[in-house]
């Protein structure tokens, strides 16, 4: 296979064809989960709103900035629609800065670019605003010779992440969860339904009326998602997250504060100790610590077991809840 050298290479990895993929990030060593593998800064940014001339000028523009080497190395990045022209180009590659904040800055990042989508990822990318780098984390071991992949879109079930990936993208995924069949897929989308359908169903009525429907409703999140291979990542984050302010508002200081840690490391492991998301997650777990509403859970810190087996521990953590299984 054809490698292909970037300015971004480092040891970690190298870029070369991956079959029915183009290029991909290839591992050159086995690399330990939270291990920050890519930091890159954008060649150029842009409103990704942009249309016509105005966005081609302003694209022509930052192409104008870059050295000869840069321009070459974004005309080679693929374009995914039938035009290849400069805003196709843009579109096939771009990041979003900063999803979820209702803004559309967008980054073309020559080395990222190459990363492959897998809808059951072992990295995690993200663009941190304090130092203006694109940063990508292994969020699982990722052994060597393995290709690191991210995923392009939020966790939907197969019919929506098949759909949005061609509009999108023009390809059809064939990891793991995609290639399920019958029941299995089946099942996998009933549970990816069922987390959004608890999502949009808690909130701080149900946290103060039904708390332990509420934490069964997290428990069963944190099931699926393990079952299913999301042992480790941002839903995972928002779960542990939601749990600790649960059981902070209910007075149980032990649950609270492992929930709360538990929420900080998954994110950690995702953005970087020192990402702002990160440090702000830590801000509002101890601002719930400090806002109870009720004492109906009430525990201190030093409520929290020792010398448990994990199982046993595991059994303590989720205690409040109904004892719901994951079908």
């Amino acid at each position: 296979m054809r490698s292909f050298k970037l300015s971004e290479m480092n040891e970690l990895f190298r870029i070369e064809n991956v079959p029915d993929k183009g290029l991909g990030m290839i591992t050159t060593q086995h690399i330990a989960q939270g291990t920050l593998i890519l930091s890159e800064a954008a060649i150029f940014t842009m409103d990704f709103k942009a249309t016509g001339r105005a966005a081609r000028r302003k694209i022509d523009r930052e192409l104008q900035k870059l050295s000869q080497k840069d321009r070459d190395q974004f005309s080679a990045l693929h374009s995914c629609f039938e035009s290849k022209g400069l805003m196709d180009r843009v579109r096939t590659n771009a990041f979003l800065l900063e999803p979820g904040r209702g803004t559309s800055e967008v980054g073309i990042f020559l080395t990222a670019s190459r990363i492959n989508h897998s809808c059951t990822p072992n990295a995690y990318h993200s663009f941190n605003t304090n130092s203006r780098q694109l940063t990508v984390f292994a969020i699982k071991d990722i052994p060597e010779n393995t290709e690191i992949t991210i995923s392009y879109i939020d966790h939907l079930d197969y019919e929506k992440r098949r759909g949005i990936l061609w509009e999108r993208y023009r390809f059809t995924c064939d990891c793991e969860l995609c290639e399920k069949r019958g029941s299995d897929r089946e099942n996998s989308d009933n549970k990816f339904t069922y987390i959004q359908k608890v999502n949009d169903l808690l909130g701080e009525d149900t946290y103060l009326i039904n708390p332990s429907d509420a934490l069964d409703g997290m428990h069963w999140q944190m099931l699926a998602l393990r079952a299913e291979g999301f042992g480790v990542g941002m839903m995972m984050a928002k779960v542990y997250f939601e749990a600790s302010k649960l059981a902070y508002m209910h007075s149980d200081l032990a649950r609270g504060k492992v929930f709360g840690e538990r929420a900080i490391e998954m994110r950690a492991i995702c953005l970087g100790i020192n990402h702002p998301n990160v440090q702000m997650m830590g801000r509002f777990v101890e601002r719930s610590k400090e806002q109870p509403k009720t004492a109906v859970w009430e525990l201190g810190e030093d409520g929290i077991p020792t010398n448990l087996s994990e199982d046993s521990f595991e059994a303590w953590l989720w205690e409040h809840t109904k004892g719901l299984k994951l079908e």
